[in-house]
């Protein structure tokens, strides 16, 4: 990253990653020689894993999802460490458990993701929320084929107004008894297979 300003008095840095620009204030011990990019004008550079090499990954993925649901969690904005999480703060983790790194925002990760049908989902696939195609504000890890279960079943970190006010279970489907897996299967968007690990953004960085 690059550090965009210092606060003295609360002892943090705002920085911005390199890899997807997103900003974050981070506590001033983090800025360090091994973590500053020291020549800001250099172009980002990082491994290259392609779609064969995720695909082998992805039992590592829902290992790390299986273990999270078992955790005492609450759903924490901005969360991305463990136990508790966001909701793409939850996917990028797990992922990143598993050697794949992916964007930030669930907006974002849709972006990255290469589009399938949802008779085609499988374990390991993104399924995306929202008001409609242009407002992502949600994601969840498909754990089961779509092709294995009449009804997908996915893991997802929400919030208490909508959700579980954590890590849960849910299946996708309208008219189901569960209010919680109801609303989001009202909000369905799409689903996105993760191909490659994100090495940064190619051109005009995805916006909200």
């Amino acid at each position: 990253f690059i550090v965009l300003e210092r606060c003295s008095r609360s002892g943090s840095a705002k920085v911005r990653l390199r890899e997807d620009h997103y900003e974050a204030w981070i506590p001033s011990e983090m800025v360090t020689e091994d973590t500053i990019q020291k020549n800001p004008s250099l172009p980002y550079s990082a491994k290259e894993i392609g779609e064969e090499e995720v695909t082998s990954c992805l039992r590592k993925v829902l290992e790390f999802v299986q273990h999270a649901t078992k955790q005492p969690n609450t759903y924490c904005w901005g969360g991305t460490l463990g136990p508790s999480f966001d909701c793409s703060g939850l996917v990028q983790c797990a992922f990143h458990h598993a050697g794949i790194w992916l964007p930030r925002d669930a907006f974002q990760q849709q972006a990255f993701c290469r589009p399938v049908s949802l008779e085609e989902a499988r374990q390991g696939d993104l399924l995306f929320f929202g008001a409609d195609e242009n407002r992502i504000d949600h994601v969840a890890i498909c754990m089961i084929d779509a092709v294995a279960s009449p009804y997908l079943q996915y893991v997802h970190s929400s919030g208490s107004k909508f959700g579980r006010n954590g890590i849960g279970r849910d299946r996708l489907f309208v008219g189901q008894d569960d209010t919680v897996g109801n609303h989001y299967a009202r909000c369905f968007i799409s689903v996105g297979r993760v191909v490659s690990s994100f090495t940064g953004w190619n051109g005009v960085v995805p916006s909200r």
